[in-house]
């Protein structure tokens, strides 16, 4: 049974680690309620095993990694563009009932709640 997820990522918010380096996070929605905040490299990390899951024709592209820390428009855009990748990624039944795509859902949502 294949059941719809709206994906949403309304929100940024910059942390510190512990050596004090600020990160951003997106705070991602399904369906309209706070699932879990991720960092790009875990949604990198993401695609990454979907391409090992997936045939890569599949698959939506993922936004670029820029080398340079990011200004807030484009911070805007990458936001933007990870929303949508993840709405695509949601729309295709084969990767949206997938144990990789709900398994990596599931702990980013315990690891956050944990947080």
């Amino acid at each position: 049974m294949y059941v719809k997820m709206h994906f949403s990522i309304p929100e940024t918010i910059d942390r510190r680690d512990a050596k004090g380096s600020v990160y951003t996070v997106y705070e991602i929605y399904i369906n309209g309620v706070r699932h879990c905040s991720l960092r790009y490299r875990q949604l990198h990390l993401l695609h990454d095993k979907l391409r090992r899951e997936f045939h890569p024709s599949i698959l939506p592209q993922f936004p670029p990694k820029k080398l340079m820390p990011l200004s807030l428009t484009q911070l805007e855009d990458r936001r933007l563009s990870l929303e949508k990748y993840l709405q695509l990624l949601s729309q295709d039944p084969r990767i949206s009932n997938s144990i990789v795509f709900n398994g990596f859902l599931l702990a980013a949502q315990q690891e956050t709640a944990s947080e």
